[in-house]
């Protein structure tokens, strides 16, 4: 028989009178949760998975449990791999609050609740995923489908990520994800440590590089240490005893010249002589070489003078340790040697000398070599400040002999027949004139002596040794003047007869052969074919880079001179800031970069850890050791100098805590636990 026609279950107001019930009932009786939809990132449409999924909200809700005794499902399994929980549980919704509270927020797919998703239940602060959604129990009341009832069983984290901002949820990828642990460089850990390694000539071959730094986003400015070491003026000498030398062309050749240099012994050579350079010639056979023996002395030989002994300089013994001034010159057929100014060698030579000229120079280590069958070891000192001048001697040492010729007027304020006295305060060659009654003058040759006879009527003549004379008065000026030219003892006479006792004498010297010593370095000038100051130029480094470290280095400039390893100095990469839980940091490689997100952040020893690590490229990528961490929000800048992975071993570890009761469980390997059977 059909049913009643005049009566319905279909009638709307009893529907929703039914369903208003039902939501009463389970605000009465059920249990506030959080429902959480699952957000698909990278669909595997061959599998139908979906790994990287994302929670990033939540909608609080009330659900009934239909578990009346304890969760359903298989509870807690312990085995030697560890503890699988498998509770089960079902929650009911009504179908109006879920599509009011939920359903119409979600953009697609929200008309029910869905497989996958996760149901927070804050009583047992457990998470559930839903495995089924049943949408018609109770079947058809009032011809009405009320709730939604779900089956879920625990939920077993696998990396997902979960920002819902509410903290206990949230904090399951802290404790459950895969996670890296990355230990940070302070900033001066993230400088390289570079150590040149240098040639015997003090100069920079190539670069050790001990640590490669890290956390450079461009190349790094090197800025290697100066030459400072022991010299006579200027930054540094050539240290010839570390093996340094130089050599080299005149910039101009001349026969006549004189080539000079400041030496400082470290100690002198215990047998044989050692070199200091070598000049002269146009080929070997016919150079000259200038050294140091034993003695303290300076030698000499030429290379084509077929076996001979040495040359000595017959100068005062250079002490070591001291610096020392050597001058050697050549002037027409002229040889000399000044030693700290002093001329020990003025001799003339029967050979001719090309002392500055197209066969170069060759000084410290460079020189040694054996000439003439006489070997000459290398210098063991400094040489400092070597300079070549061409030209005649006069035209070289004119300005540096340690005397100038001068002119003296000496003025005589009267005479009574028997003398003549000469005014108060007035100098002549050794100093003031003491003696004013018929003194004794003194100059060197090359002066010009004036006599200004204020006498009146006692006219002056000077005659020599010999009696002859060689100045007279002028009758106009009244003035006697005589330039000697030759040493000797000259006379100043009354030429009045009677008055022959008006006399004194002048006593002419030589001039002085020193030369001064200089007092700062050389300079230079149109004559000068060689200056050398050996001041070594700092090494000049450029990085090249890989990532954000060094990964060679090249040599621009090798520098000169250096007598002890230089220091590289670089400034470290800027690190710093503090990281924010919850931020992605990107780290940007060569070919890559990898992201990650934020759990956790300790400035006291600098550990950063991230879960939801991934490369761009798509591919297994790790941290490197290299480059920058960039926190995306807090811009803080480190780089990592330990990169370790944190694995969690039991997915479900996360919702409860058990005692470690690893030990009084059987162990159900392939052996027997009861006992072996033979």
């Amino acid at each position: 028989m059909a049913t009643n026609p005049y009566i319905s279950q279909k009638v709307r107001s009893e529907q929703h009178l039914y369903e208003d019930l039902v939501i009463e009932s389970l605000k009465f009786y059920g249990q506030d949760v959080y429902y959480i939809p699952r957000e698909i990132v990278n669909q595997d449409k061959i599998f139908g998975d979906d790994i990287p999924s994302r929670f990033s909200d939540s909608y609080k809700i009330e659900m009934y449990i239909e578990n009346q005794e304890g969760f359903d499902g298989e509870g807690d399994l312990f085995t030697k791999f560890g503890i699988e929980l498998r509770d089960q549980a079902t929650f009911v919704v009504a179908r109006r609050r879920w599509k009011s509270l939920v359903g119409d927020n979600l953009a697609e797919h929200g008309f029910r609740p869905r497989e996958g998703d996760v149901i927070y239940l804050p009583m047992s602060e457990s998470m559930f995923e839903v495995l089924k959604v049943e949408t018609e129990t109770p079947f058809y009341q009032l011809s009405n489908l009320p709730t939604f009832r779900m089956q879920c069983e625990l939920f077993e984290y696998s990396d997902e990520d979960f920002d819902t901002d509410i903290p206990s949820v949230d904090a399951v990828e802290y404790e459950g994800a895969f996670q890296y642990k990355l230990t940070m460089n302070t900033s001066e850990e993230n400088k390289p440590v570079l150590v040149p390694v240098l040639t015997d000539q003090g100069r920079v071959e190539s670069v050790t590089i001990q640590s490669a730094g890290s956390g450079y986003t461009s190349a790094p400015t090197l800025v290697t240490s100066g030459v400072v070491n022991a010299s006579r003026f200027g930054r540094s000498a050539l240290y010839s005893n570390l093996g340094h030398g130089d050599e080299g062309q005149y910039l101009i050749q001349n026969a006549e010249g004189t080539v000079e240099l400041f030496i400082k012994p470290t100690n002198l050579p215990t047998s044989g002589q050692q070199a200091l350079f070598v000049t002269g010639g146009d080929t070997p056979q016919n150079e000259m070489i200038f050294g140091l023996n034993t003695n303290g002395r300076i030698v000499y030989s030429y290379s084509d003078n077929n076996g001979q002994s040495l040359n000595e300089v017959p100068n005062d013994t250079i002490q070591s340790g001291n610096w020392t001034h050597v001058l050697v010159g050549h002037d027409d057929n002229d040889f000399f040697v000044y030693v700290n100014g002093t001329k020990y060698v003025d001799s003339a030579s029967d050979r001719t000398l090309n002392l500055i000229s197209n066969h170069g120079f060759s000084v410290g280590a460079f020189a040694a070599r054996e000439v003439d069958g006489i070997n000459y070891s290398s210098f063991n000192g400094q040489i400092d400040e070597m300079r070549a001048l061409v030209g005649d001697a006069s035209a070289i040492f004119d300005s540096r002999l340690t005397h100038t010729t001068q002119s003296y007027t000496l003025t005589i304020s009267g005479g009574d027949g028997a003398d003549y006295t000469f005014d108060a305060s007035q100098s002549d060659r050794n100093g003031e004139i003491t003696d004013l009654t018929d003194p004794e003058i003194n100059v060197i040759i090359g002066d010009t002596l004036v006599l200004d006879n204020n006498s009146g009527g006692h006219p002056i003549e000077i005659k020599d040794s010999s009696d002859n004379v060689v100045a007279t008065q002028d009758v106009s000026t009244e003035e006697t003047t005589f330039t000697p030219s030759a040493t000797g003892t000259y006379t100043y006479q009354c030429t009045v007869s009677g008055h022959e006792n008006m006399v004194g004498n002048i006593v002419v010297s030589a001039q002085p052969t020193g030369i001064t010593v200089p007092s700062s370095e050389f300079d230079s000038n149109s004559n000068t074919a060689l200056l050398r100051h050996f001041n070594g130029d700092s090494a000049e480094l450029t990085a090249v880079m890989d990532g954000g470290s060094i990964s060679s280095i090249t040599i621009g400039d090798s520098g000169d001179y250096y007598t002890t390893i230089p220091t590289v100095t670089v400034d470290a990469p800027t690190v710093g800031g503090q990281f924010i839980i919850g931020e992605t940091v990107t780290q940007d490689n060569t070919s890559y970069s990898i992201k990650g997100e934020v759990t956790r952040w300790s400035d006291s020893d600098r550990i950063l850890q991230l879960a939801h690590v991934g490369s761009t490229d798509g591919t297994f990528k790790s941290f490197s050791t290299n480059s920058k961490i960039v926190g995306a929000s807090s811009s803080a800048e480190w780089v990592p100098k330990l990169v370790e992975e944190l694995q969690q071993i039991q997915n479900t570890a996360q919702n409860k805590i058990f005692d470690d009761f690893e030990g009084d469980f059987l162990d159900f390997s392939e052996s027997n636990p009861f006992g072996d059977i033979f």
